[in-house]
């Protein structure tokens, strides 16, 4: 598997996290996670 598919599926896995928290109610850490995944895809 090559690096870059590593880090595409991680920022998805930090995308799909903020959704749930964000239904969750859970909007700081929402924030959090998106940060995250936007961070890995840059």
């Amino acid at each position: 598997m090559t690096k870059q598919l590593k880090l595409t599926r991680n920022s998805e896995a930090w995308y799909n996290k903020e959704i749930t928290l964000a239904k969750f109610g859970k909007f700081d850490e929402a924030i959090k996670a998106y940060d995250k995944a936007a961070e890995i895809n840059l």
